[in-house]
């Protein structure tokens, strides 16, 4: 699969998402992409073996959120885990900020509301999980992943109300940092 967009934050390149069309689907603002996400959500809920979203109304609660996403950024919904399937995730890519701290990438710059935020490296991928309050007192997760290389920063970021899925979503994550890369515009 390759996924492109150009904005802001990639610059005068465009964002490449290399791999097969799972676990990573874009999201696209567009009837087209609306009704091919309503075909593949039917497919893949025969094959569920259990909890399958209900095509329509997920196909369309993408669309809807892809809208909201600054320029610049891409939606990727993540089909990797079966039964809770499709994750929102938000990927960045652009070029270098030498002045930027990683940790402030990642979103590690402040402490949470619940303490010191959990930062770790994997794959030369930095992580961080943040813990922050709703209006409602409910708790969010907020897992960042960033990986910085030479020409190039990724940031992938995936926020839920399901803490159940956090390590499981922080490998994800790390898979898709790793997965995006960026090519000049002719």
């Amino acid at each position: 699969m390759r996924d492109v967009t150009n904005g802001p934050w990639s610059g005068a390149a465009t964002t490449i998402i290399e791999g097969s069309p799972f676990p990573w689907l874009p999201v696209v603002d567009s009837d087209e992409w609306q009704a091919a996400a309503v075909t593949l959500f039917r497919q893949l809920g025969e094959v569920a073996t259990n909890r399958a979203p209900e095509p329509e109304r997920t196909a369309a609660e993408l669309r809807a959120a892809v809208r909201q996403v600054d320029p610049g950024a891409r939606l990727v919904a993540s089909l990797a885990l079966e039964d809770h399937w499709p994750q929102q995730i938000l990927v960045e890519a652009g070029a270098p900020d030498p002045d930027a701290e990683t940790a402030v990438l990642v979103g590690a710059g402040t402490p949470d509301p619940f303490g010191p935020v959990d930062v770790s490296e994997e794959d030369g991928t930095v992580v961080a999980v943040r813990r922050d309050l709703l209006d409602d007192a409910s708790a969010i997760v907020s897992v960042s992943a960033v990986r910085r290389s030479p020409g190039l920063d990724v940031r992938v970021t995936w926020r839920s109300t399901a803490l159940a899925l956090v390590d499981p979503m922080r490998s994800e994550l790390v898979d898709l940092a790793s997965s995006v890369h960026l090519e000049e515009q002719p």
